[in-house]
């Protein structure tokens, strides 16, 4: 009796998965809605590494999860923390939640955003930025302040130039500068 019960419900599986991915004719808004809601992948605790022609590290993902809809171009990362290769030092980019767009190659991430150059002390914060693969560059339109150990800077925008390493703000600039405390003789 329990073999015929796993054989019923191993053929409805079976039925249903196969009903939900169009295949019985049903109308073209069931095949529609079908390809739109099905997640093709789903990934649980990923850690993804790129690399380049030579060996060398390119890009790192960490992030637990990663889920992709059947026939979207758009992958949906959660809190992603991402590694960038700049010339063998390394961008971190981190946030809440990040979408990768496979037709285009771009990364965007969301929600407490922070960019570090773990080298260098420096962070960038930001509540969203946009990472372009083809052209190496980093950008955001928001708020964003930069801090290191000699002050921070405010500003409305950025872009970072990963190839020809530099950093542009856009507009309402301010600046404060923190002198190094010395020690007293």
């Amino acid at each position: 009796m329990k073999t015929f019960g796993f054989i019923i419900l191993a053929t409805f599986l079976s039925l249903t998965a196969y009903w939900l991915s169009g295949k019985l004719g049903h109308s073209n808004s069931t095949k529609q809605w079908a390809s739109n809601t099905l997640i093709a992948t789903y990934v649980v605790d990923a850690e993804v590494r790129q690399f380049d022609s030579t060996g060398t590290l390119k890009h790192r993902l960490i992030t637990p999860s990663i889920t992709q809809q059947h026939n979207n171009p758009l992958i949906a990362i959660e809190k992603p923390d991402v590694w960038i290769n700049q010339k063998n030092q390394y961008w971190e980019l981190t946030g809440l939640k990040g979408i990768y767009n496979t037709n285009n190659h771009r990364f965007s991430i969301e929600g407490d955003v922070q960019i570090n150059q773990p080298d260098k002390a420096l962070v960038v914060l930001t509540e969203q930025l946009d990472y372009d693969d083809k052209s190496r560059l980093i950008s955001s339109n928001r708020e964003v302040t930069i801090k290191s150990p000699q002050g921070k800077i405010s500003a409305k925008g950025l872009t970072i130039h990963l190839d020809t390493e530099t950093l542009s703000l856009k507009e309402q600039i301010k600046t404060q500068y923190l002198p190094v405390q010395r020690p007293s003789k």
